[in-house]
């Protein structure tokens, strides 16, 4: 196993992020507004589905072009300021 390990290490082409000021903070960005959003859109469909919607017609309403580009944009500005 570690014969193989080895071989793969020299043999591949290895993945990093390069280290920048404020990586860390990018990252946690990165990593929580996605979940954030799909947990709030998760509640209103769940009001939705208790309300009487089918959950095609409530998961629709969030699965749009639009939904994506106000989540990347914000992403995308709370990245940016984070040199303020």
């Amino acid at each position: 196993m570690l014969d193989t390990a080895i071989a793969q290490v020299h043999q591949y082409e290895l993945y990093t992020a390069k280290p920048f000021e404020h990586a860390n903070d990018a990252r946690k960005v990165i990593d929580r507004t996605m979940p954030e959003l799909a947990k709030a859109n998760r509640e209103q469909v769940l009001a939705l589905l208790a309300e009487g919607s089918s959950l095609e017609d409530a998961v629709a309403q969030f699965d749009t072009a639009e939904i994506f580009e106000e989540w990347y944009e914000d992403t995308q500005n709370q990245l940016e300021n984070l040199t303020d």
